[in-house]
């Protein structure tokens, strides 16, 4: 990917502040390393060459291996690059309670940390932030506060409803959240130096699925119970499955609050391949709606952050080289787009608003390595959704085979269908991603009757008024009765069809999202 030939260049050594206790509004500390440019001589920036800032806020230990390719590049190149470890988590103080993604300081401590950044002799006063997943989520959390020395953003696959794109993702608990939150357990102040509770979090890590076999859970049954404050988010992720005014909290759920979001430059970055997906295509619409200064969004073929990846192989695909950024691509993208905003040097060669991965260019053989060659290339838009879309309803046959005409018989069409509070970034055929409420099905004259008699009479566990008209002849499922595909004998259903309407569920799931 082209980037500005005027970039800055790799002209300083590097001198790190460990465990720098910047002070927050309540007197807690939070422990940060801030990588400085020095020269070679030793001399490091100061009052006389001001540099501009790069701040990550992280969960996940700030010393973590992660960055060991990432602050050399930058710092180098006359950035300081500041990594800072969240409030009660490993060198940062606090009074021990850490509630994974739902911590209701996380704005404030990301505002005091900005501006006092912005007043330390070396820096220029401009920060800018980066990170992904959780270090992207306390991005937007402090980008809430407008900071005023907040000058940039590029944000890499986070949600911004907790509810919508991480706990509760279609309805149900997403149960990855609960092995989420015992990884975070595993280091929490809660825990401390503790071998034996340690020892419990680690074995539940190595029995998940025996778990998970155990739900419903109550408190004081899991692991989690040496872990109090993630205890209780792991039963709030579990039970409230209605959203109510927790999970309407700013921490939970920032999109409520984009009307207070600082107006500055952003980047949004994730893969189609992510879960957050859908999150980050709702936040440049919006962004790029209600701010003034430039929003950009780049969706490659990746995995949770597998932009920084090397591979490019996901699942059973390989979308080709072209799809691999990898540290390599990555980092020059960033630095061009820090340059222009924090140091005013010119704009990037490519300044599309819109850059995307297509797929679909390979010629179907297998790899090496036996993943599908799917092949891609990169494409520039103008604008996130494309306006120019053509949407198209494919319809199923007992043969397997999908096209535009509809049988008789037992023919099936799949349509996604996003819920009522709107993924409308997301194309149709990819909302399975993210957000999605509803499967759709189209079906042949006379399946419908047979449904209704056979399937959905008297099943008091669907939701009501779920059906639809004869004269459409379509059936919403919601992903809450996903069971219902578990086999004919659960719902007295001819094989057959139970057959056809998995298969449909699994196209729509899957083929249509590679």
């Amino acid at each position: 990917m082209p980037t500005s030939q005027q970039s800055s260049q790799p002209t300083y050594g590097v001198h790190l502040l460990r465990d720098v206790m910047i002070p927050m509004r309540d007197g807690v500390r939070l422990a940060t390393d801030i990588y400085l440019p020095c020269h070679g001589d030793g001399t490091v920036v100061d009052g006389k060459e001001k540099v501009p800032a790069l701040l990550v806020r992280t969960s996940y230990d700030k010393t973590a291996p992660e960055w060991d390719d990432v602050f050399p590049y930058y710092v180098r190149r006359g950035y300081a690059f500041v990594i800072q470890d969240l409030r009660s988590r490993f060198r940062s103080e606090g009074d021990g309670s850490y509630f994974h993604t739902v911590n209701p300081w996380e704005g404030d401590d990301g505002f005091d940390t900005v501006e006092w950044l912005a007043t330390q002799d070396w820096c220029t006063g401009k920060i800018g932030t980066l990170g992904s997943s959780h270090r992207a989520i306390t991005q937007t959390q402090l980008a809430l506060r407008k900071p005023p020395h907040l000058s940039a953003m590029w944000v890499e696959a986070g949600p911004t409803n907790i509810y919508r794109h991480e706990a509760r993702e279609g309805g149900a608990m997403s149960f990855q959240m609960f092995g989420a939150i015992h990884l975070h357990a595993l280091d929490c102040h809660e825990i401390g130096n503790d071998a034996n509770k340690a020892k419990l979090i680690i074995d539940a890590m190595q029995n998940m699925g025996d778990w998970l076999n155990k739900f419903p859970i109550k408190p004081g049954e899991t692991a989690l119970k040496v872990a109090p404050s993630l205890e209780k988010t792991a039963l709030d992720y579990y039970y409230r499955g209605d959203y109510d005014e927790w999970w309407n909290q700013e921490c939970c759920n920032q999109e409520s609050y984009f009307n207070q979001h600082a107006d500055v430059p952003m980047v949004i970055a994730c893969g189609f391949y992510d879960n957050f997906v859908g999150a980050s295509a709702n936040y440049y619409i919006e962004m790029n709606q209600r701010n003034e200064s430039p929003t950009s969004l780049i969706l490659g073929a990746w995995c949770h952050g597998g932009m920084r990846a090397t591979g490019s192989a996901h699942g059973d695909v390989d979308t080709g080289k072209e799809s691999v950024w990898g540290n390599e691509i990555y980092n020059p993208e960033r630095l061009a787009f820090f340059d222009q905003h924090l140091k005013g040097l010119p704009q990037p060669d490519n300044e599309s608003p819109v850059r995307l991965y297509v797929m679909g260019t390979g010629d179907g053989t297998k790899t090496k390595f036996g993943n599908l060659n799917h092949g891609g290339f990169w494409r520039d838009e103008a604008e996130w959704p494309i306006q120019r879309t053509q949407f198209q309803t494919l319809f199923m046959h007992q043969d397997g085979s999908l096209d535009s005409f509809r049988h008789r018989g037992h023919g099936l069409a799949v349509q996604h269908v996003a819920n009522a509070g709107g993924v409308d970034g997301i194309p149709q055929h990819e909302r399975f991603l993210d957000g999605l409420d509803e499967v759709r099905f189209h079906w042949a004259e006379g399946l419908q009757q047979q449904l209704d008699a056979e399937v959905f009479a008297g099943r008091a566990d669907l939701p009501k008024g779920s059906g639809s008209s004869l004269e459409t002849r379509a059936r919403v499922i919601t992903l809450g009765e996903i069971p219902l595909l578990g086999g004919a004998e659960d719902h007295h259903l001819p094989a057959e069809i139970t057959a056809e309407l998995s298969q449909c569920l699994e196209v729509g799931g899957g083929l249509f999202t590679n």
